[in-house]
């Protein structure tokens, strides 16, 4: 079944080419659009979608609020901000308020379907260029969303699969080889991950990864 989709921005334009982008995708539905905060959270309840993809600069009941208020009814529903804020304090807020993504507006539509993907499938997405302060903030100060099986740590597709290998048990060479890196690049990608999930040694990097076996977030990733 398509993934169901409530737009919510105030540009008619940009809302009826999102949606032709999305709708050609084949496994997205656009099944609602909303030019205000008050309208999203009416539709929100009417249409019960999948996910809400909204603006933060909204008339009257901004982005921030309007998904704390969808999320006060409906904890489980998942909201991804798009949008043309790049305020890490409004990205922030946003992610209190219960959203489970963050995109710029200057992203491409790739990573945008992408992103609609990842958190269907009950994850978390952060553009790229925001990890390493969700990294330092998030972890200090949770959000507010109530999918207590997420993992407050931001891993890039490659790092994920890394994980998942070194986990597996297989050794710097092998996993240089599956992923076409250097052992050297490998080594470095170990540091990178204890240095992100707050281990010292590569023992309780592992401990950690098995002990949690959640979610994790995924950040955009060009590689």
């Amino acid at each position: 079944m398509p993934i169901r989709v409530l737009l919510v921005d105030d540009h008619t334009l940009f809302r009826e080419s999102l949606r032709k982008m999305l709708e050609k995708t084949g496994n997205i539905k656009v099944i609602a659009e909303a030019d205000s905060g008050t309208v999203a959270i009416k539709l929100a309840s009417l249409t019960r979608p999948d996910l809400i993809l909204i603006e933060v600069a909204l008339p009257g009941i901004n982005g921030i609020d309007t998904t704390k208020k969808i999320i006060s009814s409906f904890p489980k529903m998942k909201i991804l901000a798009l949008s043309s804020y790049s305020d890490k304090n409004i990205i922030l807020k946003m992610y209190n308020a219960g959203a489970v993504g963050y995109l710029h507006k200057d992203c491409g539509f790739s990573e945008l379907a992408r992103a609609v993907k990842i958190i269907n499938d009950n994850h978390i997405f952060i553009h790229e260029s925001l990890a390493t302060y969700a990294v330092e903030t998030i972890t200090k100060k949770p959000f507010n969303h109530k999918n207590e099986n997420m993992l407050l740590y931001i891993l890039t597709d490659q790092e994920s699969r890394l994980l998942k290998l070194l986990v597996s048990g297989k050794s710097s060479r092998e996993i240089g080889a599956l992923m076409s890196i250097t052992t050297k690049t490998v080594s470095a990608h170990k540091r990178n991950l204890m240095k992100r999930m707050k281990v010292k040694n590569f023992a309780e990097l592992l401990k950690q990864s098995i002990k949690l076996g959640v979610t994790t977030i995924f950040a955009g990733d060009d590689i």
